[in-house]
């Protein structure tokens, strides 16, 4: 009797093992919540490894400590026409800072003055004193300087102690700049060396 009863004993615990052993190698199912958690973090990781080595989604933001500049375009009249050249040593686009730059460049007289700036829908009115209205390179440079750099513009009057001739009123942005006619202007220095022709004018 005690040997049926081992045997019987022995032959459950071999069945349970086998069962155990069965439900512990068969895969397991998952479910719908479990595949959407894998999903999230496998999501997680890509976005983490998108940003950089280290995780961190500063790698990819701008230093807010970088100074912010704009690139202007500045037209230098000279003796082969008026030549285009790129600044961005200005941190707003601004008509004080833009003919502070003309000045800059000697372009304009160092006594030359910005009076006022105003655009009304596509049209400018640049007031200014000091420049020489007659010069029509040094008018055309100006007013490719403005136009070009606010976008809005499409016609600029240029007006000298109050007034306009018929040359600086409604200009448009001279595309055949580089033809523009030899007209005496003031020496220009830096950008505008190789433009001068040997006596300086």
């Amino acid at each position: 009797m005690k040997k049926i009863l081992t045997g019987a004993l022995l032959a459950g615990v071999v069945i349970s093992s086998i069962f155990i052993a069965g439900a512990c190698s068969s895969p397991k199912v998952k479910t719908d919540n479990e595949r959407s958690i894998e999903a999230s973090e496998s999501a997680k990781r890509a976005y983490e490894l998108s940003l950089g080595e280290t995780g961190n989604k500063d790698d990819k933001q701008p230093d807010p400590t970088t100074p912010q500049v704009v690139k202007v375009s500045i037209y230098v009249p000279g003796t082969n026409g008026i030549t285009q050249n790129m600044d961005n040593s200005i941190d707003i686009l601004d008509p004080d800072l833009l003919f502070a730059k003309l000045i800059e460049l000697n372009i304009v007289d160092k006594n030359a003055k910005l009076k006022s700036f105003t655009i009304t829908n596509d049209k400018g009115v640049l007031s200014l004193s000091g420049v020489d209205i007659n010069n029509k390179q040094l008018m055309k440079a100006i007013a490719n300087t403005y136009i070009d750099n606010f976008e809005e513009l499409l016609y600029l009057t240029i007006e000298v102690d109050g007034k306009s001739s018929a040359d600086t009123k409604d200009m448009k942005f001279d595309k055949d700049f580089k033809k523009s006619g030899n007209v005496k202007v003031n020496k220009v220095s830096a950008v505008n060396e190789n433009n001068t022709d040997k006596n300086g004018n």
